[in-house]
């Protein structure tokens, strides 16, 4: 199942725009890509672009859940940055996601804290969650 059929089951009518950007033709295909066939990177660009959040998320947890540090075409851990670095209304409203973060950090904490590309955002996103 797409983004895209998950959408128009929902009667949302997904905005198609024409601006030939390569981020707006990667995003344009991922929406009518197979969920079951996304990768880590896929995840990221989404998230990075804080779209579809309402379905790519829960997803992107459970591929945390399984490995934290798991990346996308950037670095180890780059998909968990993308996660933390969403808006702080989104946590709240979503405070499920948000335990089962909150959950990873926990328990990952030390490793993470070791790559310096994410130990930034995780010390933050830990702060912030106190």
């Amino acid at each position: 199942m797409s983004i895209d059929s998950i959408k128009n089951k929902l009667g949302d009518n997904l905005e198609r725009t024409n601006f030939p950007s390569n981020l707006i033709i990667r995003i344009t295909k991922l929406i009518d890509k197979n969920l079951n066939k996304f990768t880590p990177e896929d995840f990221r660009i989404l998230i990075g672009q804080e779209m579809y959040l309402d379905i790519i998320l829960p997803l992107s947890i459970r591929l945390l859940e399984n490995d934290p540090l798991i990346s996308g075409d950037y670095y180890r851990g780059d998909l968990l940055k993308a996660v933390l670095s969403i808006n702080a209304k989104f946590w709240k409203d979503n405070p499920e996601l948000k335990s089962r973060l909150d959950n990873i950090l926990k328990k990952n904490k030390n490793e993470l804290l070791k790559v310096s590309e994410i130990k930034d955002c995780v010390s933050k996103f830990t702060k912030e969650s106190i």
